[in-house]
């Protein structure tokens, strides 16, 4: 193998320690692989978030890494421009692609390599991407509380109405989903007011030090009033709590990332997010 250009192999068990000790050194932008690796690991799993990981290297070791779930979703993470992806798309043969994700020159050069990047999606677009220390972040308590049952019915006019907004338009399916694991798992909190919910906080991936929030949600008749900010800085408080160090998020539109820079978040750079209606086979 050349000392420049990055070849391309699927990972193997054994690599795992190193993958994410390459991810941990662009942590910003790989918190899906990342997460995904930690919960999952790289053996054969059905879980949606599973991972099949691609590594690029060299003689010096990894310089690049590209994933996709089970679910469908491209994860790339290839800072070096000596990567050679000409064998991706014969090692993801037959596929279903749903998405993409990653800094936007790599998930291009990913779909390129699949053959699919010039498939129209429904959705497309770069959001700036957002870096807060949670020393920073305010310390006066914000109580919010874990999802229940009950609270099924309301999920899923909130997610529903989340897929709207941020134009990614989930099916019932995957406000189904959502709604169900927001109840199952601990990602998700509400925001009461005068013992009314009131908004929502999602973390999407979370590792070691870091948590990426996702799935912020004011209903519509609640908004200006604040609480996306206060349900995020209060979920972030409960993170610090836990031993989190740093938090990263990207805005889905103008008004929220002027929210999120009035917590002390600092934009750091731009994630290509790409969402398509029907599945895309490579």
């Amino acid at each position: 193998m050349a000392q420049g250009t990055c070849a391309l192999r699927r990972a193997a068990a054994t690599d795992a320690g190193a993958i994410e000790c390459f991810l941990a050194g662009y942590a910003e932008t790989s918190m899906f692989l990342r997460s995904n690796l930690a919960a999952h690991g790289l053996g054969a799993s059905s879980t949606r978030a599973a991972t099949d990981f691609i590594l690029a290297e060299n003689i010096s070791g990894i310089c690049g890494v590209v994933g996709i779930t089970q679910a469908g979703y491209v994860l790339a993470q290839m800072p070096s421009s000596d990567i050679d992806l000409s064998e991706l798309r014969g090692l993801w043969a037959g596929r279903d692609v749903l998405g993409a994700t990653g800094v936007p020159r790599h998930v291009t050069a990913a779909l390129t390599a699949l053959g699919i990047e010039s498939v129209q999606p429904a959705f497309d677009q770069n959001e700036p991407l957002y870096a807060l220390a949670l020393d920073d972040l305010e310390r006066t308590p914000i109580p919010l509380r874990a999802p229940v049952q009950q609270d099924y019915a309301m999920l899923l006019d909130w997610f529903t109405a989340y897929g709207t907004d941020t134009g990614t338009a989930f099916s019932p399916e995957e406000a189904e989903r959502r709604a169900t694991r927001a109840i199952e798992n601990a990602s998700v909190r509400v925001l009461m007011d005068q013992n009314e919910p009131v908004a929502m906080s999602a973390f999407n991936a979370t590792v070691a030090d870091m948590v990426q929030v996702g799935g912020v949600f004011v209903p519509e008749a609640r908004r200006n009033h604040g609480y996306g900010r206060r349900v995020v800085s209060g979920h972030l408080q409960e993170a610090r709590a836990a031993g989190k160090a740093h938090a990263i998020l990207f805005a889905a539109n103008p008004p929220a990332a002027r929210a999120y820079e009035a917590m002390g978040f600092t934009r750091i750079g731009d994630y290509r997010i790409v969402m398509y209606a029907d599945p895309v086979t490579i």
